[in-house]
């Protein structure tokens, strides 16, 4: 743990080689892994002893439980950090593959050609769109391969689309909780915020925290 203590001064950085402060940076990073790590320990034996810990949630902290119980690798969270999306993702993926993501932040990627052909090719999980993130990220395992994504492209391709009916409906009054982690729809149904948004991005393939984050800093700050 000693390397957590380690850090360069003002004057140090300022003199410091393009290549010095490269290393510094990339250290820094495998440090701050570091603590989330060992957050998570301390997290794990809070958690047996029975304390409260739900009020901790903000910034990177959401994902001490993940990295605690061995379903999240710590790396991701801070190489794809902001990107609640793919991290939510990451979540369902084997903890060995994750390592391997871990390493090379890249994945295989299928696109369909003009007659359905498969066309093969490597997403930088660093540029990753939503849409991209749902095609690789899903099915049994939470992991698509080449072929399964190219048997979920051409199915999906097949749904035709539903026509939009109008219909008269009665309109229900829309309330928030105190909290306003909740929202309250007429006198006797809810639901969760963050259930809403995420049902609503996995609908459209768009993130709609990343969307939402550029037009409110309570967004951002979740």
């Amino acid at each position: 743990m000693n390397e957590l203590t380690k850090m360069l001064t003002k004057h140090q950085i300022e003199q410091a080689s393009i290549e010095e402060l490269k290393h510094e940076l990339s250290r820094t990073l495998k440090v701050t892994s570091q603590y989330l790590v060992y957050m998570s320990m301390i997290w794990s034996q809070l958690n047996k002893m029975g304390v409260d810990l739900s009020g901790l949630k903000s910034g990177l902290f959401e994902y001490v439980p993940l990295i605690a119980t061995n379903k999240l690798n710590p790396d991701l969270v801070i190489e794809f950090a902001g990107n609640k999306t793919l991290l939510a993702a990451l979540a369902n993926v084997p903890i060995e593959q994750q390592n391997w993501i871990a390493e090379t932040k890249q994945v295989a990627f299928v696109d369909l050609g003009e007659k359905n052909e498969k066309i093969e090719r490597v997403l930088d999980l660093t540029k990753a769109k939503p849409r991209e993130i749902y095609q690789v990220f899903g099915g049994e395992n939470g992991f698509r391969n080449p072929d399964q994504q190219y048997l979920y492209l051409k199915a999906k391709s097949k749904v035709p689309k539903i026509p939009k009916v109008k219909e008269r409906k009665t309109l229900r009054s829309i309330e928030f909780d105190l909290n306003n982690e909740y929202m309250l729809v007429g006198k006797d149904s809810r639901v969760k915020v963050d259930t809403m948004l995420k049902a609503l991005g996995d609908l459209y393939e768009i993130d709609m925290y990343e969307i939402m984050s550029k037009y409110s800093n309570r967004i951002a700050k979740k």
